[in-house]
């Protein structure tokens, strides 16, 4: 991706699939919860039963967590309390990366 900023809902990355952020390229993970369609196991970038993927350059990854998120029912919808977990339910917020039986995988340089 070059440089720039994108706001992205959730990145499913296939086989053979390289996602390379050049150093000033920044992607936003939304904060509107209806952007990630494939719960649960919901995050920003995503890879299920896949093969040499990777995620590569000096660009960042923001899940933007820092805040409230875009929803009128925060944070029940989101379980930020005490019971948290990271996209481990159909109603947490998202990781940042997740994959699951893939080979192969690859992530240097990126913040």
């Amino acid at each position: 991706m070059p440089e720039g900023k994108y706001l992205c809902g959730g990145i499913v990355l296939k086989s053979g699939v390289e996602l390379y952020l050049d150093e000033n390229a920044v992607i936003l993970g939304s904060r509107n919860k209806a952007d990630y369609t494939h719960a649960p196991g919901q995050a920003l970038i995503t890879a299920r039963h896949a093969r040499d993927i990777a995620v590569t350059g000096q660009g960042t990854m923001d899940g933007q967590a820092r805040g409230p998120v875009d929803d009128a029912e925060f944070p029940e919808t989101w379980n930020l309390g005490e019971e948290f977990s990271w996209g481990a339910g159909p109603n947490c917020r998202p990781a940042l990366v997740r994959s699951k039986a893939c080979w192969g995988n690859k992530c240097c340089g990126t913040a």
